[in-house]
């Protein structure tokens, strides 16, 4: 379930005249899990975007203690078909099978399961790798780390390909 909200204790700048509304994504996946993602609205501000297929996360973990979790939210009212790509810091790199997503729908990845390989591959680089996100439109990429099957450590939302 994606839902959408206006923060009910939401402020407002009055000495510059300009309004702030906080917003929130609540996200829960068909696999658990469950994360409220606070969004900020940009205002005044105009970003040129060279593709909208392709996020990136830059620093991806998979070792034997730390996984990296990617949550993305399909916010159109169609079907998303997604492609992960994992590059070692030499440049090796290796795909997981594609999926789909549905319409308006949270789906929650875990690389150490959903990249067959991603764990070897990462080992000479102490898990340290990134991940290229392809979509046949633009989601909304989340990603944090998670250890030993704990708790969520941290939750970062994931950096476009911009012009």
């Amino acid at each position: 379930m994606i839902e959408h909200q206006v923060n009910p204790l939401a402020w407002r700048d009055h000495w510059r005249g300009i309004g702030f509304v906080g917003q929130w994504i609540d996200a829960e996946t068909t696999d658990g899990g469950g994360y409220i993602i606070p969004t900020i609205p940009i205002r005044a501000q105009r970003k040129d975007t060279k593709r909208d297929d392709l996020q990136v996360v830059p620093g991806i973990q998979v070792s034997r203690d730390v996984t990296t979790e990617v949550l993305l939210l399909n916010v159109v009212d169609e079907p998303t078909e997604v492609r992960l790509v994992a590059t070692s810091t030499e440049g090796l790199t290796i795909e997981a099978p594609p999926f789909t997503i549905d319409p308006w729908t949270p789906r929650r990845v875990d690389l150490r399961r959903a990249v067959p390989g991603l764990r070897r591959l990462l080992e000479p680089d102490d898990g340290m790798g990134s991940l290229a996100i392809y979509s046949t439109h633009r989601l909304l990429p989340y990603f944090g780390y998670r250890r030993d099957g704990g708790p969520l450590l941290s939750l970062d939302h994931t950096a476009p390909i911009f012009a």
